[in-house]
């Protein structure tokens, strides 16, 4: 990582799993720091790299056993150099519950807990490409307002019951999450980690379907440019 460092100065932002603990307090076992986690740490320090701040659970693996055939440990983490957090000093971890994986997903918010407003209404030009439409598009551009309550009912009513029970379940396995020290819980666990696995694929699904036509048309020549495109406009 040092001689990476010295070829890519700046702003160094690195996250995911490093498979090592800083302090005994990182493994449930409390069996104390390895000889890759004593490496590990040290090119950390070398490197003057600062830990983000992380929230929702301490351990972010765990070997999925109960009883004391259970072992977890805090084997991922963010850390940035100095350049980088001069830019986002307000940056914040989230872990979120397991699903598939054994270890905990990480939302990295580079601006705070308010990263993630809600986001506002917008009218999308496509929208007057729908030829089932019955109204030519600029009558339906004259009453935006009718359309614009329409649209929005529509949005509630086909998605926001695949998004609450998406974050329903999240909830849920969070709390079954943080007390796994009975069977009872652990078959809990796996029942709702199935629920959001179900959840996420109807959402999958749903975006398919919805995508599909425009893929079938177009193909790859729309497909990189609009993803491009949205991408840089939504973080402006």
């Amino acid at each position: 990582m040092s001689t990476e460092a010295d070829r890519f100065p700046g702003a160094w932002l690195l996250l995911g799993d490093f498979n090592g603990i800083c302090n005994r307090q990182d493994r449930s076992t409390n069996r104390g720091l390895d000889g890759g986690s004593r490496i590990m740490c040290e090119a950390l320090d070398n490197l003057g790299m600062i830990s983000i701040p992380a929230t929702g659970f301490y351990y972010t693996w765990s070997n999925r056993r109960s009883g004391r055939q259970r072992v977890n440990s805090r084997i991922d983490r963010g850390v940035a150099n100095e350049d980088w957090w001069s830019q986002f000093p307000n940056a914040t971890l989230k872990l979120l519950p397991q699903t598939t994986s054994d270890h905990h997903p990480q939302l990295l918010s580079c601006f705070g807990q308010n990263d993630f407003a809600r986001r506002q209404f917008r009218f999308e030009t496509a929208w007057v490409e729908d030829q089932s439409h019955p109204r030519p598009p600029t009558r339906l551009l004259n009453k935006f307002q009718d359309t614009r309550l329409a649209l929005s009912h529509w949005n509630r009513d086909q998605f926001g019951n695949i998004q609450s029970n998406i974050k329903a379940t999240r909830a849920a396995l969070s709390l079954a999450q943080l007390n796994l020290d009975n069977l009872y819980s652990v078959d809990y666990d796996r029942n709702l980690r199935q629920h959001l696995e179900h959840f996420l694929k109807m959402e999958e699904t749903l975006w398919f379907q919805k995508s599909r036509l425009k893929w079938q048309l177009e193909g790859d020549r729309c497909t990189q440019f609009f993803f491009s495109h949205y991408t840089h406009s939504s973080q402006v």
